[in-house]
């Protein structure tokens, strides 16, 4: 049980740190094609 949360919690702190890699490569695409 106590394994199983860690996981989930290490899980969605990979995906927020990846979603905020592509939010800052979607960003600067933008700014090169503006």
């Amino acid at each position: 049980m106590c394994q199983q949360q860690t996981f989930n919690n290490v899980i969605s702190t990979y995906y927020i740190e990846e979603g905020m890699q592509i939010a800052k490569s979607v960003k600067l695409l933008m700014l090169v094609v503006e």
